[in-house]
């Protein structure tokens, strides 16, 4: 499970580092301006992972594919559905994962209330086995969600606690930490946290809230320069240097992530429109 985890906070990662120049709103939806991110290219030794982004007429975000040349890596989609305000109303997910258990798909329904999403909800069926999970967002002064709160309901058996993300930010809306707990034996058992520090390069792929509901790590407004990553198990520890080159419009055209403790290293190209 871990080295799932931590290949998916690799893509984070990456995703941090490509935004396009944003109109910040505060709000749940993300008004992007010219030059969006197509694709990022995510290289280390002879394997490369690519992360591809669709958007709609109003250049918000539709669909992010991920695919790899790692025969290790989980391959993914997220396919997003919006009303006519823009406001996201399912997330379509499909994985290897899940493919590998005959699961084809994942449809998580999203409910939100003047605004704001509330709810994120997703039932998965196997024979003889049933999983629903709810999710419960909750938000600070400013908009901003500070703690998803995810209940989880086996074969029928009632909803209980399952697991939850807590988030803490600067004042300049970029998220400072990231803490995971999972519920264990009565009660919550810490799993990880993350912390981040950042520089003054604008990040070209910054969803705000809506990254709390894709759960893809979109969710500063400017691009990381240092993650230290903890877990319940030391070994999986990690701190990420990272450093970058613009292109002629002062955006991120490549990006060096190293990994100190491994000794990896991902050179990252980005593509836009």
């Amino acid at each position: 499970m871990k080295t799932t985890i931590f290949l998916l906070t690799l893509v984070t990662l990456t995703l941090w580092s490509c935004q396009k120049e944003i109109s910040y709103t505060g709000g749940p939806v993300t008004i992007i301006k010219d030059s969006l991110v197509t694709r990022t290219v995510a290289r280390s030794g002879a394997d490369s992972t690519t992360d591809a982004y669709t958007y709609d007429a109003n250049k918000r975000l539709t669909l992010q594919q991920t695919t790899s040349t790692d025969p290790n890596y989980i391959e993914e989609d997220r396919k997003i559905v919006r009303n006519a305000q823009g406001i996201i109303q399912k997330i379509i997910y499909s994985s290897d994962e899940y493919r590998l258990m005959g699961v084809d798909s994942v449809i998580f329904n999203v409910s939100s209330t003047g605004g704001r999403y509330q709810n994120k909800t997703s039932t998965v069926s196997l024979p003889g086995w049933v999983m629903k999970d709810s999710t419960v967002y909750t938000y600070n002064t400013s908009g901003f969600i500070t703690m998803a709160e995810t209940f989880r309901q086996l074969n029928g058996n009632g909803y209980g606690p399952a697991e939850k993300l807590e988030y803490t930010y600067s004042r300049d809306t970029n998220v400072l930490t990231e803490k995971m707990w999972v519920y264990d034996a009565g009660s919550y058992q810490w799993f990880y946290t993350y912390t981040n520090e950042y520089n003054n390069g604008i990040n070209p792929l910054y969803f705000g809230n809506e990254a709390m509901l894709l759960e893809n790590g979109t969710y500063s407004r400017h691009l990381g320069s240092r993650a230290v990553q903890e877990y319940d198990d030391t070994v999986w520890n990690e701190t990420i240097q990272m450093s970058y080159t613009f292109n002629t419009i002062n955006k991120p055209q490549t990006a060096l992530w190293s990994l100190q403790n491994s000794g990896t290293n991902y050179a990252i190209t980005f593509y836009y429109e």
